[in-house]
């Protein structure tokens, strides 16, 4: 099986209003949902539009009401790790902004899906810096929808579900390649084995 690891792409950032929600010098912190479908959010974008193989970093705002859909893994790979980031040289807010604990569960992430959840690394690109936090032990098979959502303190979601989220967040994802179940292949095997041998019967014929 082909293990896939996504390099690095910077990709435009999307259309962002001016927001000022947060005391001067108090750190904002982040805290990441990733679950399964919920059931209250319509199906949103697919995966595989915007990651296909060998690319990057998906971007976007945080937190608003586009959070707030089912993302599609259309990839062709099942996903066994997510990587989040934060973006902070392009917020705009003027305080730090870190991964926390915003629902006071002792823990950083929240997840139904993956069962451990770290702090990693940074990821530096140039002058900018990403913190990054890895989600592992678990999957995403391709195909199924999931959700990232991110809650912040203090909250930042704008009051109009129109504007764009003040925090600029990415992901990416490792994961392996996606192959038909046995029952397909041997399906597909008999379907070309027929369609070959009705070909020479007609020829025959």
């Amino acid at each position: 099986m082909k293990i896939l690891n996504f390099g690095l792409l910077i990709s435009s950032i999307l259309g962002i209003s001016v927001f000022s929600f947060a005391p001067v010098n108090a750190a904002v912190l982040v805290e990441p949902i990733v679950t399964t479908p919920n059931k209250n959010f319509p199906d949103g974008e697919t995966i595989g539009d915007y990651l296909p193989a060998s690319t990057g970093i998906l971007f976007g705002n945080a937190p608003d009401a586009r959070n707030q859909q089912n993302l599609l893994n259309s990839t062709g790979y099942t996903i066994n790790k997510l990587s989040l980031f934060l973006v902070p040289d392009l917020d705009f807010v003027d305080e730090d902004v870190v991964w926390g604990d915003v629902n006071g569960d002792g823990k950083i992430g929240l997840s139904n899906i993956f069962d451990n959840i770290t702090i990693a690394p940074d990821l530096v690109i140039g002058n900018i810096i990403l913190p990054r936090l890895n989600l592992t032990d678990g999957i995403i098979p391709n195909g199924n929808r999931f959700t990232i959502q991110f809650i912040t303190s203090p909250d930042l979601t704008p009051l109009d579900p129109q504007e764009f989220g003040p925090l600029v967040t990415g992901f990416s994802y490792d994961g392996v390649k996606s192959v038909p179940e046995p029952s397909n292949i041997i399906g597909s095997a008999l379907a070309i084995t027929i369609g070959i041998w009705l070909r020479r019967s007609k020829v025959k014929g």
